[in-house]
């Protein structure tokens, strides 16, 4: 088995919890494996909290929190990275309190760096991961990401493959030429 690198590229922000930090850290808590590190881009006002809950589950060794970083830095991180992991939940609590990403630019950052993602089971990124092809999306219980990370780890092939994938998907439906031509089609000849 590789060393499992995990990516994790958002706002640190108290007001956006529902990406999925606390989620991630939870589960590698519970996670057999020693195998592994989390990258974790971005900077926010709660990032203090993050490092301290990352230290209270003795994780703090292996998670490593970088800030924000140079676009080249980000690159590279993407290219490098065995996964990239952000399982933003969608919630919908009323007209004025819907959570959740829309679609998030960086699942399709990862994809075209062929890099597969582990997503929630709503939101606008499920217009570019398919579930068992491109990447792998879970609920909100910690066990479920549990579950993904050590067949990952069982099966150190799958990120490739499932990269590979994202990255025709990425460049087949999301690509600016196709976005082109989409809306090309969708506006009338003037």
């Amino acid at each position: 088995m590789s060393h499992l690198h995990l990516l994790s590229v958002s706002r640190l922000s108290s007001s956006h919890r529902y990406k999925g930090h606390d989620q991630v850290i939870d589960a590698l808590s519970l996670l057999d494996s020693s195998d592994w590190s989390w990258t974790v881009v971005g900077s926010g006002d709660d990032l203090p909290r993050l490092k301290h809950l990352a230290c209270t589950s003795n994780l703090s060794d292996k998670i490593h929190f970088l800030g924000d970083v140079p676009r080249s830095k980000l690159t590279s991180l993407y290219q490098h990275a065995s996964v990239f992991v952000l399982p933003s939940y969608f919630s919908n609590g009323g007209s004025n309190s819907v959570t959740g990403e829309g679609f998030g630019i960086v699942y399709l950052e990862a994809a075209l760096a062929c890099t597969p993602s582990i997503a929630s089971l709503q939101g606008g990124h499920c217009d570019l991961i398919v579930d068992g092809s491109t990447g792998w999306l879970i609920d909100q219980e910690p066990t479920s990401l549990v579950s993904v990370l050590q067949s990952i780890i069982d099966n150190p092939s799958l990120p490739s493959v499932r990269g590979f994938n994202a990255r025709e998907r990425a460049i087949k439906y999301f690509s600016l030429s196709t976005f082109s031509e989409r809306l090309k089609k969708a506006l009338p000849t003037l």
